[in-house]
C-alpha cells in the first residue's frame, strides 16, 4: 500500500515517525515537506500534484494539509484510494480569530512563544519529548511562512456544494483539540455524506499522542472499505537524506521536500 502525506502548518514531515513504524513494513509511506514560498493553498497543490504517485494510493491530511488534501483528492479522484482527514478543516476553524490575529502577527515568533503556544495546545496531554519533536519542526519554519500559512487558513470559505468525492473518507479527531475545534468535522461530514467520524482523547497531535492506534485503526478501515493497493507490495521505501530528519531506516518513510 501507498500512503501519502501532507503534513500540518510546520510543513517539515518530521513528526510521523512513530505513525509509520506502526504500520505494517511493506507500506510505502511518502511524506511531503513543503516549501517555504509564500504560496496560496491553490499554488501549494500546483507544486505537490505533479509529485504524487503515479499508481493508486491513500492520502492522509494533517491539519494545515487537510484542505491540500481535498483538493489533491478532487484532482488525482481516479487514483485515491481514500482519503483520510485528522484534526483538520475546509473552512477557517476559527472565524473568531482574524481580530486577534492582527495583533498577534505582528509578534516575533521566537522559541519562548512557540513553547507558550505549545504548552497551550497540549495543555494536560504533553508527553515525553513529544514538545522537543514539535519545536524542532516548527523552529525550521521562517516567521514570514508561519504568518503566511495562518493567514491561508483564516481565509479559507466553506464551498457552497458537497464535495463530488466517490473515495471513502475517514475523519480522525482530537477531542480535546484547542485549535480545531469539533464542528468542523461537522462540516465536513455535510460536504462528505461517506465520512467516518473516529474520536481519540488527546489534543490537536493525534498522530503523534496515539501513533499505534491510529496505524491500527487506519489498517481496520481498510479492511472493512475492501479498499487495497492496486500494484503488488514492492521494498519499503527509504528514508530521504534529509538535514535534521527524525526518520530513521526502520520508519521506512521517505521525506521529500517540494518544488
Amino acid at each position: 500500500m501507498r500512503l501519502v502525506i501532507l503534513p500540518g502548518l510546520d510543513g517539515s514531515g518530521l513528526l510521523y515517525r512513530k505513525f509509520c513504524a506502526a504500520l505494517p513494513s511493506h507500506w510505502q509511506v511518502h511524506c511531503f515537506s513543503y516549501p517555504t514560498d509564500l504560496l496560496s493553498y491553490s499554488q501549494l497543490a500546483d507544486v505537490l500534484e505533479p509529485q504524487l504517485p503515479a499508481s493508486p494510493f491513500l492520502l492522509l491530511g494533517e491539519s494545515f494539509g487537510g484542505p491540500l488534501a481535498v483538493e489533491l483528492a478532487r484532482r488525482r479522484a481516479g487514483q485515491v484510494l481514500g482519503l483520510v482527514l485528522c484534526c483538520t478543516f475546509i473552512e477557517n476553524p476559527m472565524p473568531w480569530a482574524p481580530m486577534l490575529w492582527q495583533w498577534l502577527r505582528r509578534l516575533e515568533f521566537s522559541a519562548a512563544r512557540r513553547n507558550i503556544l505549545l504548552r497551550y495546545l497540549l495543555w494536560g496531554h504533553d508527553s515525553p519529548g513529544l514538545r522537543s519533536e514539535l519545536e524542532q519542526a516548527l523552529s525550521q519554519l521562517p516567521q514570514a511562512s508561519f504568518v503566511h500559512r495562518v493567514e491561508q487558513v483564516l481565509a479559507l470559505q466553506r464551498p457552497e456544494s458537497a464535495l463530488a468525492l466517490a473515495m471513502p473518507v475517514l475523519y480522525l479527531q482530537a477531542q480535546q483539540d484547542k485549535l480545531v475545534f469539533p464542528h468542523c468535522a461537522v462540516s465536513l461530514q455535510a460536504l462528505l455524506p461517506q465520512l467516518q467520524l473516529c474520536r481519540f482523547h488527546c489534543s490537536h497531535f493525534l498522530l503523534q499522542q496515539h501513533p499505534e492506534d491510529a496505524a491500527q485503526l487506519l489498517l481496520h478501515w481498510c479492511v472493512n472499505h475492501e479498499i487495497r493497493d492496486a500494484a503488488p507490495p514492492g521494498p519499503s521505501a527509504k528514508t530521504a537524506s534529509y538535514p535534521g530528519s527524525v526518520f530513521d531506516k526502520a520508519s521506512s518513510v521517505q521525506v521529500s521536500p517540494a518544488g
